[in-house]
């Protein structure tokens, strides 16, 4: 089940997906530039270690941008966040 909140006058949101450490709340805050979006993502897992990545859009697609800090588990998610962006943005 996946279940979100959304503020969509600033293009920021919470989703809430299953991951391989149970169920995930990731929190997305949208910059914009003058040259694209960007969103910084705030992920706490069950054990309530949080962790913050973003992602920008390259070639079509959301994608990790910081991949080296991120858990393999996240980096794995990468496109179930693109898709929840994605989502997000038509809405």
């Amino acid at each position: 089940m996946i279940t979100s909140a959304t503020t969509a006058i600033t293009g920021n949101f919470i989703k809430r997906l299953p991951t391989e450490k149970g169920q995930t709340e990731f929190s997305f805050l949208r910059k914009t530039t003058l040259l694209s979006d960007k969103y910084f993502i705030l992920a706490m897992d069950n054990s309530l270690k949080a962790h913050w990545f973003s992602m920008e859009k390259r070639g079509g697609r959301w994608v990790i941008t910081d991949a080296i800090k991120v858990p393999a588990w996240i980096y794995k998610m990468e496109d179930k966040l693109s898709e929840a962006i994605c989502l997000n943005n038509l809405s």
